[in-house]
């Protein structure tokens, strides 16, 4: 276990040194100058520009500008934004809050529902239950997140008044459930349909009729034996998609208002502010390897016939 889990934490790093080269080249080596985006369209005098790129390090090589940036990330520094001359760290830290408040709670709302419902519709196959939930699944990948988001809030922010409109002055939970719901619809339909299917097929193990066969009630079963080895690939899925929850909270932070790294780095798009992009990036990498060596762990904890060589 020690050997792969040093073997793992090498890869992730090998990595994440390819993903942020790759990152930093599409961001900095793209043409257009954020120096000269600061001047919203008027050109700037020569020695200010030539002042601004010295001190952000912009007429250094590409290579040396990366090699500064990896020395920034050692020390906990992801580069200084352009636009605001604010750190991106602090930058981060006002907004990150958001995004994973908003992130876990539709991670909540769909690791809960969804393992619920797909556990529901795989002990009821073929009757209401599972086809109401078939219908649901079917609803939920076919509604842009968009239009999804404007419905809940026009129909429980605006007309119904339970919950608010917009923005995150009421706190956790009235300024982050519906959004949540919102952002969980798709990955939601997605864990309860799995379930369904990987319970379905635990089900038929001889050693799930072994169990039955011995006279075990019906819910001890089901919990110990067929469900803690059918959700292997719905924690899979779980720890890859809270990742993508994170970074694709843009659309949601946008319709309900919610200041995050969304409309962060929206803006430092528009305003060609490589090092915030770069920044946000980079933390999302981190997330994305972090979570995939956690669920990668797990699953020696979930089915004990799981061995790491």
């Amino acid at each position: 276990m020690g050997a792969y889990v040093i073997r793992r934490l090498l890869q992730t790093v090998i990595v994440f040194f390819g993903v942020t080269f790759i990152i930093y080249a599409a961001v900095f080596l793209i043409p257009g100058n954020p120096v000269a985006a600061l001047g919203g369209g008027q050109p700037l005098a020569a020695p200010v520009v030539h002042d601004l790129e010295l001190k952000y390090h912009l007429d250094e090589p590409f290579i040396d500008q990366y090699g500064r940036y990896l020395l920034g990330l050692l020390h906990g520094n992801f580069g200084t934004s352009v636009d605001t001359g604010q750190s991106v760290s602090s930058l981060m830290a006002q907004a990150w809050p958001v995004t994973v408040t908003l992130a876990l709670t539709a991670w909540g709302i769909e690791m809960a529902l969804g393992i619920v419902t797909g556990v529901f519709a795989a002990l009821r196959r073929g009757g209401p239950v599972d086809r109401l939930m078939m219908f649901f699944s079917i609803l939920a990948v076919s509604v842009p997140i968009f239009v999804a988001g404007f419905t809940a809030q026009v129909l429980l922010g605006v007309k119904l008044h339970l919950v608010p409109v917009a923005g995150t002055q009421a706190g956790w939970p009235e300024s982050y459930l519906v959004p949540g719901f919102v952002l969980a619809l798709f990955s939601l339909a997605t864990v309860s349909r799995l379930t369904r299917a990987s319970l379905l097929e635990t089900l038929t193990k001889e050693y799930v009729n072994a169990a039955v066969a011995k006279g075990l009630p019906r819910w001890w079963v089901i919990g110990k034996h067929a469900l803690r080895n059918s959700i292997i690939p719905v924690v899979t899925y779980l720890g890859i998609d809270l990742g993508f929850l994170l970074s694709g909270a843009v659309v949601v932070e946008g319709v309900f208002n919610l200041p995050g790294v969304g409309l962060l780095i929206f803006n430092a798009i528009q305003n060609k502010d490589g090092a915030v992009v770069v920044g946000v990036a980079t933390l999302f990498v981190l997330v994305f390897l972090l979570g995939n060596l956690a669920v990668d762990l797990l699953y020696a904890i979930l089915d004990p016939r799981v061995r790491y060589k």
